[in-house]
């Protein structure tokens, strides 16, 4: 049992940590000659949630018109991205460090033999990949717009990273006192565990599920934040928002910015990038980005 343990992790790793399969190694059933089952299986999605929303629902809706049936395996809550083309879903509670569409340092190896053990033989399983182009995705909008929920502004207060990239906790307090002060309604959402827990004068929506998140952003008049699974949301809530971004370990500043501004935004939803290369920039710009979007949008 020991041993079969860690041949498990061993698999795992070598799946969920590297580049599993590019867009030039398709599964057969993915190119135009291949034979495809009447069912696919889709997952389990690994990682993070600006991938899923912009990497993998979105090819999976396409993909399903090619299919009887389509079965999905995803986090418990993210169903809400699917249920327009499939009710058929295998929830996954899979822990470790999500990354673009890989899980590293996972935690509960056996939970992914579980999810395995759920898959029909006879179906096409597709497994996560890299970046599809947006030409072979299918995205709809996602909410509703409802007053109750309606924020003139929301933001995401991300963490620092460990290089200190990002801002800290008094930038965003100095913020929010600027914004209230002008008389802005300020609503906090992200995920409670990737988030700074401020304590000021905004009603903090953080740790709601993602379909309440979604319905908070697509109330909203302007979303506020760095690059990040949330203000990715805004653009298919079609709500304006306000990103900033810079340099990252693995790609050049231009490609974010680029992504939001066009890739990552198919309703051509009103966005913003500000660039710094520490993804630091000083909180008087901001606001200034913002005061320009009321003037130019004023009702609130």
């Amino acid at each position: 049992m020991g041993e079969n343990m860690k041949l498990l992790e061993q698999t795992v790793k070598t799946i969920l940590t590297t580049e599993s399969m590019s867009w030039l190694a398709k599964p057969p059933f993915l190119r135009p000659w291949g034979k495809k089952a009447d069912v696919l299986f889709a997952g389990p999605w690994v990682g993070d949630l600006v991938w899923e929303l912009m990497g993998w629902q979105g090819f999976l809706r396409k993909l399903s018109k090619s299919y009887e049936r389509v079965i999905v395996s995803c986090r418990p809550g993210h169903e809400f991205l699917y249920q327009d083309f499939t009710l058929e879903f295998v929830m996954h509670e899979l822990r470790g460090l999500p990354d673009e569409e890989r899980l590293h340092n996972i935690e509960n190896p056996e939970e992914l033999e579980r999810v395995q053990s759920t898959i029909p033989s006879d179906v096409d399983h597709l497994k996560p990949h890299g970046l599809p182009s947006p030409q072979s995705q299918s995205f709809i909008p996602l909410g509703e717009p409802s007053e109750e929920k309606k924020y003139d502004i929301l933001f995401t207060p991300v963490l620092q990273d460990a290089s200190g990239r990002g801002w800290g906790p008094d930038k965003w307090m100095y913020l929010i006192a600027i914004l209230r002060s002008q008389g802005y309604r300020v609503g906090c959402i992200g995920d409670a565990l990737r988030t700074y827990a401020l304590k000021a004068d905004f009603t903090d929506l953080r740790g709601a599920t993602l379909q309440q998140t979604i319905e908070h952003i697509t109330s909203a008049n302007l979303v506020v934040g760095p690059a990040n699974g949330t203000t990715a949301m805004a653009a298919l809530c079609k709500t304006p928002h306000l990103v900033w971004c810079g340099q990252t370990p693995t790609r050049k500043k231009v490609d974010l910015s680029l992504r939001y501004e066009r890739t990552w935004n198919p309703f051509g939803a009103m966005v913003r990038v500000v660039e710094q290369d520490d993804w630091n920039p000083k909180v008087d710009q901001i606001v200034t980005h913002i005061d320009s979007f009321f003037q130019k949008s004023p009702e609130r």
